[in-house]
């Protein structure tokens, strides 16, 4: 009650023009509620039993106002935020997007490198082969030639021996056999070397991994080419071998034709 009869004279205030609340109230905020205009009270309660309660209700009041401030600066930076961290999570999946594409880089690169060493491996491997076939054919070359000598002996001196005939046909077995292995060998080089794989392996260029295998591929390569230098000089010397094997069947021949004393025994 005692608040009510303290702010009862301002809610009955004449309108009087020259009054100051009347201006207040005339000049302050308004509002229309079903057709009719009120005027915006701010009341202020005052317990009359504490001196201090003004000032209290004041510092509220000024405290309240900056919490508003503070509560508006907030939601801004809150808006910013909410900017920077969609920002963030783009950026995020950018990362992570790049960062699958360069696994998925890695992946393609240690396959590539798995299939050179699987090239390289077989290329070692036919290497081998060819070398242990090389060996062979340097061989039997020796062997053939072994046989020339003494074939060429017995022409010379007119040694009487009954299997030379069966002799010169193994003889001539054994170069055309030599020289379908060279030509094998031939063939074997050229499609090392036309190998479509390593024409792909030649066009790599991603790493210091991958150009080393190349370099492997490269020095096998040129032993391969050794190898078939060295098949086409046992060619050509066992052409040269079947030349004087040839001769030397001629001059029995021609032996056997002036009726030597000892072509009898040849025959």
């Amino acid at each position: 009650m005692k608040i009510y009869e303290k702010i009862r004279p301002f809610l009955f205030l004449k309108r009087d023009k020259k009054s100051v609340h009347y201006k207040n109230l005339k000049d302050g905020d308004k509002i229309e509620i079903d057709g009719k205009e009120y005027v915006k009270v701010r009341l202020q309660l005052v317990d009359s039993l504490d001196m201090n309660s003004a000032k209290t209700i004041d510092s509220l009041e000024t405290e309240n106002n900056f919490l508003a401030e503070q509560n508006i600066d907030l939601s801004d930076n809150l808006e910013e935020l909410k900017i920077k961290v969609s920002l963030l999570e783009q950026l995020n999946h950018n990362l992570v997007h790049c960062n699958n594409k360069e696994a998925t880089n890695v992946i393609n690169t240690n396959v590539t490198i798995m299939k050179l060493e699987s090239k390289i491996k077989k290329l070692s491997n036919l290497n081998k082969s060819y070398k242990n076939e090389f060996k062979q054919l340097a061989y039997q070359n020796n062997q053939l030639k072994e046989k020339l000598y003494k074939q060429d002996y017995d022409a010379n001196h007119l040694i009487p021996n009954d299997h030379i005939q069966k002799k010169n046909k193994e003889l001539t077995k054994a170069v055309e056999l030599l020289n379908k292995k060279v030509t094998l060998l031939e063939q074997l080089n050229k499609n090392l070397a036309n190998n479509k794989n390593i024409k792909n392996i030649k066009t790599l260029n991603r790493d210091n991994t991958i150009i080393k295998y190349k370099k492997e591929i490269t020095r096998l390569n040129k032993l391969s080419k050794t190898y078939k230098d060295q098949s086409e000089l046992q060619e050509r010397q066992n052409k040269v071998l079947k030349i004087k094997l040839a001769k030397q069947l001629i001059k029995v021949k021609e032996l056997q034709q002036d009726k030597h004393p000892l072509a009898s025994l040849i025959e």
